[in-house]
């Protein structure tokens, strides 16, 4: 498919390698730290999408 100039790939794949993991990393803690995200513990921990907190908008 690639030969014939077609892209499997959705918009804005790989648009994040610009950033280092830790850059990633830190950028997960913020989204959890505002509740964007929460962290599952356990072993193998999950995030998912939070419900804001209150207060942070």
């Amino acid at each position: 498919m690639r030969e014939l100039g077609q892209q499997n790939t959705p918009p804005g794949y790989g648009t994040g390698k610009a950033y280092s993991k830790d850059d990633w990393r830190s950028f997960i803690r913020e989204l959890v730290r505002f509740g964007y995200l929460e962290r599952e513990s356990g072993v193998y921990p999950v995030l998912t999408v939070g419900g804001m907190r209150a207060g942070n908008s």
